[in-house]
């Protein structure tokens, strides 16, 4: 789904010390946040956590539905 640095691996940013921990759910909606360190080129933001939203299908699998800052 991200496209960092027009796909040149080389410059992806890696991640380190992930830990998610779920911060409100119903049976069918979840919402997480994972927090991280995060080391990446100069010139590039960087970011210390990521919220996600899940929602279950019809199937019964968990759906991403939202992630990211915001």
């Amino acid at each position: 789904m991200m496209n960092w640095n027009d796909g040149n691996t080389s410059l992806w940013p890696t991640f380190s010390q992930v830990a998610c921990k779920k911060t409100n759910s119903t049976p069918n909606t979840a919402h997480i946040l994972c927090t991280f360190k995060e080391k990446a080129p100069p010139g590039n933001n960087l970011d210390d956590f990521w919220s996600v939203s899940l929602q279950r299908s019809v199937s019964d699998k968990w759906l991403i539905t939202n992630y990211g800052q915001g």
